[in-house]
Parts: structure tokens; C-alpha cells; sequence
């Protein structure tokens, strides 16, 4: 997958990004995500992803982010990311910041509404590393929280 396009400006080449593709990417990941639909959400991973979760240690590869995923599912039983903002920062075209509302259903019913930033660096479109800047403390059990 080729995420660039060579530009001509004033007879200077330069390559420009597609933010707006990118940007695509990571509404669709998190709506698989919200949607419980793990095997779609690491379509939008490349094979070696690295996934940085709060404080917890980082995870490599698709097999390690979908076994944490189940893990904090096991915790609610819902999920949904509504993003406020979603930025390519201006230094490196690489990188996307997602601030959000993410809100978690309890099994009880209850709910749970969080504020989260999430940073993505991508490579050809697809996300190579996920970081999330979160407290997690109110949503998993005690005995995840110890990285």
C-alpha cells in the first residue's frame, strides 16, 4: 500500500501524505473495535504492530494486541470511542493523535465514560504502533493494573 503522492511545487519534488486516508484508518479501527469485531480492527495493523496500553508493558504483533483486547473485554461489556479530535501532527506526517470520550459498559449495565488520547504512528496506512494515554484504574480489575 503506497500512502504518498509525489508533488511538483515551483519544480520541487516532495512527497505529501494522505492524512485523510490515514485518518479513515483510525475511525475504522475504532469502529470494529466498538463493534467487538477484533479480526476486522487489526486489519487496520501491520504484522509487527506495537501496542503501548497505559502503563502496562508494551505488547508486539497482531496475536499479542488481540489477547489484550480479550482480556479487557472480559472486564465490560461494551465499548465506544467517540473522538472529539484526530490530528497528523506537523512535524511527522507519520503520526496521528486521537483525543476522545471512550465510554464502557459494565456488566451490571452501568457506564463508564473516560478521557483518552491515543497516538498512532502509521506506516503504508496501516497502524504500526498504538499508544493509549488513559487511567484504567475505574474500568479493570485491581490485579491488571500492576504492569
Amino acid at each position: 500500500m503506497n500512502d504518498t503522492t509525489t508533488v511538483v511545487d515551483d519544480g520541487e519534488q516532495f512527497h505529501a501524505v494522505d492524512t485523510v486516508a490515514r485518518q479513515r484508518v483510525v475511525r475504522a479501527m475504532f469502529d470494529a473495535l466498538d463493534r467487538g469485531d477484533i479480526e476486522q480492527m487489526v486489519r487496520y495493523m501491520t504484522d509487527d504492530v506495537v501496542t503501548a496500553f497505559g502503563n502496562f508493558p508494551e505488547l508486539n504483533g497482531k496475536a499479542a494486541f488481540d489477547m489484550m483486547f480479550r482480556d479487557v473485554a472480559k472486564s465490560v461489556s461494551g465499548v465506544r470511542h467517540d473522538i472529539h479530535d484526530l490530528w497528523q501532527v506537523e512535524q511527522d506526517a507519520d503520526v496521528l493523535v486521537a483525543r476522545m470520550t471512550v465510554t464502557y459498559t459494565r456488566h451490571d449495565g452501568s457506564t463508564i465514560s473516560l478521557p483518552c488520547c491515543n497516538v498512532f504512528r502509521m506506516r503504508a496506512n496501516l497502524v504500526s504502533h498504538y499508544s493509549v494515554y488513559m487511567d484504567t484504574s475505574p474500568i479493570l480489575p485491581a490485579h491488571t493494573q500492576t504492569p
